[in-house]
């Protein structure tokens, strides 16, 4: 993790609001940017939940394709949901290959798929994690995966929420009773790694 300067989250990024202070702390939401005048990041909440009290501390999590953005501000609540972030104290860089890793035993399905997007074999392989992060996961099957193509993950949240997304295959370790995959998440949704990150950090989905 480093403090960097110079970051300006886009309007359309998703971004995780999580409270701060000994009445709020731990509630966390799901918020797009819509807009950045200057030194003031605004953020829509829409229906996701109340806005912070005017004048709170929050820290802002924005998951760029490059790295997670951690945004320390003071809040101001405005019109419909709207949240503004002025001033941004300080602003933490965590690449997602060095995001932590939970320990968890959750089902889930491989499915192969070729250049096409279409499945290379009608089988899927299911199978369960070992651990989870932001990053990718490694997962347990009793069966190989066909070839060499790299599966997509299937998987449904304690919420209810349905998870499907692409992987790459970083390390395959076959063997005769069972087998694990290394994998690492390509092209990953802003909202796939909001969910991923509070499955990693045990919090409450994002609302």
């Amino acid at each position: 993790m480093a403090v960097v300067t110079g970051f300006r989250p886009r309007a359309g990024q998703v971004v995780l609001l999580e409270y701060q202070g000994e009445d709020a702390q731990g509630t966390v939401l799901t918020g797009l940017v819509v807009k950045d005048d200057g030194g003031e990041v605004t953020i829509d909440l829409g229906a996701s939940g109340p806005p912070p009290a005017d004048g709170s501390e929050v820290v802002a999590s924005v998951f760029a394709p490059e790295a997670l953005y951690r945004l320390h501000a003071t809040a101001h609540a405005g019109r419909a949901g709207l949240v503004a972030l002025d001033p941004v104290h300080q602003v933490e860089r965590v690449q997602r290959r060095s995001w932590p890793r939970r320990a968890l035993h959750l089902a889930v399905t491989l499915v192969p798929l070729d250049g096409t997007g279409t499945e290379a074999d009608f089988t899927a392989v299911a199978g369960r994690t070992v651990d989870v992060g932001v990053g990718g996961m490694r997962v347990e099957t009793i069966r190989p995966l066909p070839g060499s193509v790299d599966p997509s993950v299937m998987m449904t949240l304690a919420d209810g929420t349905s998870l499907f997304l692409q992987t790459r295959i970083v390390h395959a370790d076959i063997g005769r009773d069972s087998c694990e995959y290394r994998l690492a998440f390509h092209d990953l949704a802003d909202e796939d790694a909001a969910h991923l990150a509070a499955l990693v950090e045990g919090r409450d989905p994002p609302g």
